[in-house]
């Protein structure tokens, strides 16, 4: 007996469901087209069905190829900005020059008309001198004159108020004033330091480098510190 429902089980699978209650075939049935909850004499559910139509199932597969596509996008495009990011357009880049300073790297990007141009290795703040924020170029000098400020005299009170410029100064050949700040990208004496973070907030570049950007960038041009 215990053959033959098993038998007849595994045919309805394919085709119709056997309702069985307390060992005995009651019915069989149609596969239900909704979901239906089959009760035997004593109360008990004994079967419960749960049919999907082909609508509902492909909307499933649809909301998980959008899922897909999604997922699939962000690693795409994720995967080209790492490849792309010296090269990136910046939006307020189209019509005018740009500096972007990345501290984490020690590097100095410009761009001319979007489009970039050339990397410096420059020297960032020392440890509690971090600068980062947007700035612009407010004028550049030749061969500055450096003033220390009160929390550099505070470090080295010897320092004397005002140091010309020259090829003595800290300040190096030339410099470049960003907005109403005291931060500079200027030359250096010391190009050992170029890579490192141990200035006093400034950006420092060889000499020769930082002449040939004095070149370049106009007065105006907009900076980046990340």
């Amino acid at each position: 007996m215990k053959h033959i429902l098993l038998l007849l089980f595994s045919i309805s699978v394919w085709a119709n469901f056997f309702v069985v209650d307390r060992g005995k075939v009651i019915e069989v049935v149609n596969e239900p087209s909704k979901n239906v909850h089959i009760v035997g004499s004593n109360g008990r559910v004994l079967k419960k069905y749960k049919k999907l139509s082909h609508i509902k199932k492909r909307k499933r597969l649809k909301k998980r190829v959008r899922k897909y596509k999604k997922l699939h996008r962000k690693k795409r495009y994720a995967h080209k900005r790492k490849i792309y990011r010296k090269k990136r357009v910046y939006k307020k880049a189209k019509t005018r020059d740009l500096i972007v300073i990345r501290s984490s790297k020690r590097i100095l990007e410009y761009y001319k008309n979007g489009k970039w141009i050339k990397n410096y290795k420059v020297a960032v703040g020392k440890a509690g001198w971090e600068v980062y924020g947007k700035f612009w170029v407010r004028k550049k000098v030749k061969w500055p004159d450096w003033i220390p400020t009160k929390k550099i005299k505070k470090e080295n009170p010897r320092l004397p108020d005002i140091i010309p410029g020259g090829p003595k100064n800290p300040l190096g050949a030339r410099a470049l004033y960003l907005g109403y700040s005291k931060v500079r990208i200027h030359g250096t004496t010391n190009p050992h330091s170029i890579g490192k973070a141990v200035s006093h907030g400034c950006f420092r570049m060889r000499n020769k480098d930082v002449i040939e950007l004095y070149n370049m960038v106009k007065v105006g041009t907009p900076v980046y510190v990340k």
